[in-house]
């Protein structure tokens, strides 16, 4: 079991090792509703910037930005060179998104 505990206002709880995303997810909503509204704010921009990196059944992958099509390997350098401000704005709200998990703590405990 893995045991949360909330920096900001201190509540614990028990989840089992899968459910750790869910419970945070759901304690922030209930609790802390200004910080879910800010993830689903910084999610709903990551999905308006981004299309689907689509990786195909042959090693193939397509840009995140254009869609072009690119062969292995070749998607983060096109990205950069191709499209910098929108891979530096995808990096921002990534850290964004990441860091709204930091008023957590976690310790695994024996069940």
């Amino acid at each position: 079991m893995i045991v949360l505990r909330c920096g900001l206002c201190e509540e614990e709880s028990a989840v089992h090792p899968t459910e750790v995303r869910t419970a945070r997810r759901r304690h922030d909503r209930e609790a802390h509703p200004e910080i879910e509204r800010r993830r689903v704010e910084l999610e709903g921009a990551l999905r308006d910037l981004i299309h689907p990196s689509q990786f195909e059944a042959d090693g193939h992958s397509r840009c995140s930005f254009c869609e072009m099509p690119l062969r292995a390997g070749d998607r983060r350098t096109h990205e950069g060179e191709e499209h910098p401000g929108e891979t530096a704005r995808a990096r921002e709200l990534s850290a964004a998104l990441g860091g709204l998990d930091e008023h957590w703590e976690h310790r695994e405990v024996e069940a």
